[in-house]
């Protein structure tokens, strides 16, 4: 069999969701040189699909092409590394991936960064959730309103916290009647 027959037969076991079947298809093709295949296969094992979780093991498949690591791999390891309580390498990649604007880690950094708390923490977290959000980002507009709601600061950023959450909720409805997969989806 090709390896785009492969490819595809793998791809549509996954999509099914017999991921034990794609498994063994996406390592022989990550081992012959697909990068796309590695990369499901770090994904896999983040996530626990038809394989046990193993944080190592996701990181072997991401790290597998070094040259090729992409925004996706990198977000991924961030996430990985602030799993396993590595957060200045999590810290690092993140910051790298938001300075490009890659929204996922915006709003990873930017909440790290309002849990961090420190006047100027605060305020890079609070920018980097509105970057997020300019980007359609319904969870960074939950947050950010929520961190209004509670911080005590002027009502205006409360009435703006609010404004924010229901703006998420209401977005969130109509980005699900599209497409439920959406990542901007929160629920």
């Amino acid at each position: 069999m090709s390896d785009e027959k492969k490819l595809a037969t793998a791809n549509q076991e996954f999509n099914k969701g017999d991921y034990s079947l794609a498994l063994s298809k996406y390592i022989e093709l990550a081992e012959s040189g697909n990068y796309g295949c590695a990369r499901r296969l770090g994904y896999m094992y983040y996530s626990g699909l038809g394989v046990e979780k193993s944080l190592n093991k996701s990181l072997y498949w991401l790290q597998f092409f070094p040259e090729k690591v992409d925004d996706y791999s990198s977000y991924l390891m961030a996430k990985i590394y602030l799993d396993t309580e590595r957060s200045d390498a999590a810290y690092d990649l993140l910051e790298a991936l938001s300075s490009h604007d890659y929204m996922p880690a915006l709003y990873r950094l930017g909440v790290v960064n309002l849990k961090s708390g420190g006047k100027s923490n605060i305020a890079l977290g609070v920018e980097l959730l509105k970057r997020s959000i300019k980007q359609g980002h319904t969870k960074s507009k939950i947050d950010l309103g929520l961190y209004y709601l509670k911080s005590g600061i002027d009502p205006f950023k409360k009435i703006l916290g609010a404004w924010y959450v229901l703006g998420a909720v209401i977005n969130s409805f109509f980005i699900a009647l599209r497409d439920k997969h959406d990542d901007r989806l929160v629920f």
